[in-house]
């Protein structure tokens, strides 16, 4: 849990919460945890349609983060998510999420999610557009699942939730079977895969 949700989820009361820490901050409340927790949005409205996810993704991100930027952020992740899912390339699913968005969200975006885009080691990642660029160019530039969970935590700084946001494209594109399994043996639990075989 990061600062910007610690301090919502400590209010006595959590509606308005976030609007009200937006505001105290001098609007600056874009960090990256939205997106973070994002995956699960994407994979309950997979048989939907785009827009839902679009609706549902804003609410799930503004409940702790109220700054748009992060309702944009989790828009982008979960289409994704959504279209890896579906057997589409996820990658495709950004030019049809972009233009759900104002253009003001497009114009800021776009951008750093082109193939063209390469991440600046001074940047910072714990906002959502950096995080979400730095996770969309680690699974871009990996050739499986391993190689992208590597590159975006090469990256450093804030790399549990980059490398987060891009397992959950990365596991959406090459699908559970991908995730190495010398690294699901040490897990404290089980990994369920949908084929029923429990590792």
């Amino acid at each position: 849990v990061g600062i910007q949700t610690r301090e919502v989820l400590a209010q006595s009361s959590h509606i308005g919460a976030a609007k009200r820490i937006h505001e105290q901050s001098g609007g600056k409340s874009a960090g990256n945890g939205s997106v973070m927790r994002n995956t699960p949005i994407a994979l309950w409205t997979a048989r939907g349609t785009l827009e839902e996810l679009v609706l549902l993704a804003g609410q799930q991100a503004s409940f702790t983060h109220y700054d748009p930027q992060n309702t944009f952020g989790a828009a982008i992740h979960g289409a994704m998510v959504r279209a890896g899912i579906r057997g589409e390339d996820v990658f495709d699913a950004i030019d049809g999420v972009l233009l759900l968005l104002p253009h003001g969200a497009r114009d800021r975006l776009a951008p750093l999610l082109t193939p063209q885009w390469q991440p600046d080691m001074a940047a910072n990642n714990g906002t959502v557009w950096t995080c979400l660029a730095e996770a969309v160019w680690a699974v871009r530039t990996a050739a499986n699942f391993e190689e992208a969970m590597v590159n975006a935590v090469d990256l450093g700084r804030d790399t549990d939730t980059v490398a987060c946001v891009a397992g959950g494209i990365a596991g959406a594109r090459w699908g559970v079977q991908s995730i190495p399994s010398r690294w699901t043996t040490y897990l404290n639990g089980r990994v369920n895969h949908p084929t029923g075989i429990t590792s």
